[in-house]
Formats: structure tokens, C-alpha cells, sequence
């Protein structure tokens, strides 16, 4: 909606954003309306009958992903057929993974997003900004495809922000070696070389290469901070600025490194509110303590 003539149809003509459609569910984001499907979001738009008017939907053919519906016919709601027309833009943030296994349909599936922060720089030759994955904590059935993800991204740094066990529940399975062991997920293969802690934090270094591949092996450092629990904040602020810095630091230290890979359990709580601290950090670096911090717009784009 701010940004006019960004957001167009495959022919070129722009797709404007005027009226957001509210969810009836009161306790619903306002213009998010679920596991709604395509034809349901037409018969909503088009009983508008009003030009611009959108909502934001979950993706039914990519599970966490989500499309924006949009009435796009003329200023009664209608196209040249005489009939209302919406257009569905898919959300493009989604991690698909290449090269599966043909067999399975859903071998390039993750729950996995992108988020690459966008901020003016005064410095014309300023280094392009770190980018995210925000993904779920490893299940059983999913630590290959994690390793898959992390290999095809080139991540080579990765933020944990919960333990492996809360309120004597597993919340993420161990997708690591012990230390100085190997292990094999699927067709990657992981080392665990050195671990290293402090009173908040675990650093482990672990490489990772494909079978068959081992020429391509590369470093991957997993920064794990213990000590925030789940619907809560951490302990000590120090502690979790300080785990920032070290974040940041690494990943600024790797030429060419890939997105930043943060979980946790769910990959939304304490992931997003790890990555929306660090971009707002990375901004006051870039234009000084007495820039303007947009902390509810800056949570919007994460």
C-alpha cells in the first residue's frame, strides 16, 4: 500500500491496494483469514464488488506460505466480461528445496521462510545487509531437510534460542553430533568438531559436507543461547546483547555467507523477536543512535 506501482500483474498493470477486507473472527489479524481457500477469497472480494480490495490468506498448495487476494477489475469490481476479477499474488519467502527425491511430492518442502531487511544506507557503497531464515526447530522427520536447507543457502551461521528441553519437554531434537563425532542425515554429513560454552551460551563448530561431496565440506557455527524460555524474556539483557554481537560479528567475518538460519520451537516467537532486535541493531550501526526506530513496522516486515 506504500509502495504504489511495486506489486503488478504478469502483463504489467499495476495491482493497487486500497481496502483491506477484515476477518469476521475478532480474535483473526484484522485482513488475515486462514486456511482460506482460493475460490472462498473470490466470492468474498467480488461480493465487495470494490476495486483494491484485498486480504492475505494461508497458501493451501504451500502449507506456511501465504497469498494476497486482490479485486482487480475495473471501478465497479468488474473486468471487461462483465464479471468481477481477483488476482492472487503468491508470497515469494518461502525456502524451497532442490534436488529431492522425485518419488516424493513434498521432497521440497521446509517450513522455512526468507526475510532480507531493507533500509536506506548512507554510504552509496555500503555492504549488502545480512539476510534470515526463520524455521522450525528440527523434528525427527525433518533434520535431513534442515541440513539440506542449510547446505543449498550457504548458511554458515545458526542461532538457536531455546534449549532442547523446557518444562521436561523435547521441543527440538538434537539435529548435532556429539562432540568430535560424525553423523550422517540423509545424503548430508555433519561433524561436530569443537564446542565451547559460557554462562548463557553454547558455540559449536560443525562442518558439513554432502556424501560424495566432500571437497565441498564447509564450516557451519551454531550459536545456542540457554536462556530464554519460552513465553518469557531473557534472564539478562547483557547476556542476549552480547550473543547478538557474536552473531553478528561471525556472520560479518564469512565473505559471501548465506542467510542467518534462527529457530526455536515453532520458529516464531523468540526466532522473530531475534531477528527484528538484530535488524533494528544493524540500523542504529548504520545511521547512529538518534535514527528513528519503527519497532511495529519493522516486526510487520519480519
Amino acid at each position: 500500500m506504500e509502495h504504489h506501482g511495486q506489486l503488478k500483474e504478469k502483463n504489467g498493470d499495476v495491482i493497487e491496494l486500497k481496502y483491506p477486507l477484515n476477518c469476521a473472527d475478532p480474535t483473526s489479524e484484522r485482513w488475515f483469514h486462514g486456511h482460506l481457500s482460493g475460490k472462498e477469497a473470490e466470492k468474498l472480494l467480488t461480493d465487495k464488488t470494490k476495486y483494491g480490495s484485498f486480504l492475505v490468506r494461508d497458501s493451501q498448495s504451500y502449507p506456511g506460505d501465504f497469498v494476497l487476494s486482490v479485486c482487480t477489475g475495473d471501478d465497479k469490481g468488474e473486468n471487461n466480461d462483465g464479471k468481477s476479477k481477483v488476482t492472487h499474488v503468491m508470497h515469494d519467502s518461502l525456502v524451497v528445496l532442490h534436488n529431492g527425491d522425485p518419488s516424493q511430492p513434498v521432497s521440497d518442502y521446509i517450513n522455512a521462510t526468507i526475510t532480507v531487511p531493507k533500509f536506506e544506507s548512507k554510504c552509496n557503497n555500503s555492504k549488502p545487509k545480512k539476510s534470515y531464515i526463520a524455521t522450525q526447530g528440527c523434528l525427527e522427520n525433518t533434520v535431513n531437510d534442515f541440513w539440506r536447507m542449510v547446505f543449498q543457502e550457504d548458511s554458515q551461521v545458526i542461532v538457536m534460542t531455546r534449549k532442547e528441553r523446557e518444562r521436561g519437554k523435547s521441543k527440538c531434537v538434537r539435529y548435532w553430533p556429539d562432540e568430535y563425532a560424525l553423523k550422517a542425515h540423509g545424503i548430508m554429513c555433519v561433524r561436530n568438531v569443537k564446542e565451547s560454552a559460557t554462562h548463557d551460551n553454547k558455540l559449536r563448530e560443525l562442518k558439513l559436507s554432502k556424501i560424495g561431496q566432500g571437497n565441498m565440506e564447509r564450516m557451519v557455527w551454531q550459536y545456542h543461547f540457554q536462556t530464554w524460555l519460552g513465553h518469557g524474556v531473557p534472564s539478562d539483557p547483557g547476556g542476549m546483547l552480547n550473543f547478538l554481537e557474536e552473531v553478528h560479528h561471525k556472520q560479518g567475518s564469512i565473505m559471501d555467507a548465506g542467510p542467518v538460519v534462527v529457530h526455536c520451537s515453532a520458529g516464531i516467537g523468540r526466532t522473530g523477536t531475534f531477528i527484528v532486535i538484530d535488524i533494528l541493531i544493524d540500523i542504529i550501526r548504520e545511521k547512529g543512535v538518534d535514527c528513528n526506530i519503527d519497532v511495529p513496522k519493522t516486526i510487520h516486515v519480519v
